[in-house]
């Protein structure tokens, strides 16, 4: 396997875990991808043509996560609002007395 293929299962391995919303696994998947990018661009050497389609598709990849991770916590947000609407409009029963009878 060549780097190409690390990198390409790398950012497979991000998308899954942004689109899946595993979020715990997304800062791993992102630690992976960037490691195998840098290998890939410490691999050029000068007189080459300059990597930028890697560069391209790690910018790609980054921006469609960083959109994803957003649109995700904007959901999230939207619904502990209207949860936190429910609860403050809910009846609350206001605690019966209770007497202590002695004798």
């Amino acid at each position: 396997m060549n780097s190409a293929d690390f990198r390409q299962r790398a950012a497979d391995q991000l998308r899954r875990a942004v689109t899946r919303q595993a979020f715990d696994e997304v800062e791993a998947a992102v630690a992976n991808y960037r490691r195998e990018v840098e290998a890939a661009i410490a691999a050029w050497h000068p007189g080459e043509p300059p990597p930028v389609d890697i560069v391209r598709e790690a910018m790609d990849l980054t921006r469609w996560a960083l959109r994803m991770v957003r649109a995700s916590r904007a959901r999230t947000n939207h619904k502990l609002e209207q949860v936190s609407a429910v609860l403050r409009y809910r009846f609350t029963a206001t605690p019966r007395p209770q007497w202590k009878l002695e004798g």
